[in-house]
């Protein structure tokens, strides 16, 4: 295996290259792969140690293109600008942000696990990612859905996080199938934001959906648990309500 210590770019590669990086350590680099161009990044069995335990994302994928994938501990993955681009089982321990798709990224982010975050995923912007089938645990926001986006989140499971999703901003996602437990709120939607909340699992010590400001999201047909509330509206939000079943 290679070590790479206290470097700008673990990995650079541009145009159209290919890369792989298998039984790499890249250590306090400040950004652990950028890829440019078209071309692709495969990693594998790498690790991207940060200072102070991985405080912010260290590797950036940009670009159409190019992907990520592998198992990468202690690393946070950023995708940026328009293009596709893929992140699939990895594994992130301990970042400021797990992962982050901005621009106009359509990136399909699946079967991947991130403990320890501030937030587990984070999506901005005008993106699009499908985001499928991920394990976020012990993070502060689980998911987070922002600017105005059209990300469809499905069949994640989230635990246990203060927040388990946040979807703000003009964002419209469409979240469905996911299983969250909260200790604070479960899901929280505000400003402007209308997603389509559909046929989710919602548990927590908390609240378990709260729509905040003028917020206009449809919540039908979820499964609500709660110790103390299932659905809160705001007088200024425009929520449907219809076909929910709500426990204590």
């Amino acid at each position: 295996g290679s070590r790479l210590e206290s470097n700008a770019v673990g990995l650079q590669t541009s145009g159209s290259a290919t890369a792989t990086l298998d039984d790499v350590a890249a250590v306090s680099p400040g950004v652990g792969v950028l890829a440019g161009g078209d071309g692709s990044v495969s990693v594998t069995t790498a690790r991207f140690e940060a200072p102070d335990g991985g405080i912010q994302a260290v590797a950036l994928v940009e670009r159409s293109g190019a992907s990520v994938s592998g198992t990468s501990p202690r690393v946070g993955l950023l995708v940026t600008t328009g293009g596709a681009s893929s992140i699939v089982g990895t594994t992130l321990l301990d970042a400021q942000i797990g992962l982050q798709i901005a621009g106009a990224a359509s990136t399909q982010v699946s079967e991947n696990v991130v403990t320890g975050a501030g937030v587990g995923v984070l999506v901005a912007d005008t993106a699009s990612p499908a985001i499928a089938a991920n394990t976020i645990e012990s993070a502060d926001i689980g998911i987070q859905v922002a600017g105005s986006s059209t990300a469809q989140v499905t069949d994640n499971t989230v635990a246990p996080s203060r927040i388990e999703m946040l979807v703000s901003g003009s964002a419209t996602p469409d979240v469905r199938r996911n299983d969250l437990s909260a200790t604070d709120v479960t899901i929280q939607v505000e400003q402007n934001a209308a997603p389509a909340v559909a046929d989710n699992d919602v548990a927590g010590e908390g609240a378990g959906i709260v729509v905040i400001g003028a917020a206009e999201p449809s919540i039908v047909g979820n499964r609500i648990s709660s110790g103390a509330i299932g659905v809160q509206t705001s007088s200024t939000s425009r929520a449907t309500v219809q076909d929910n079943t709500i426990n204590d």
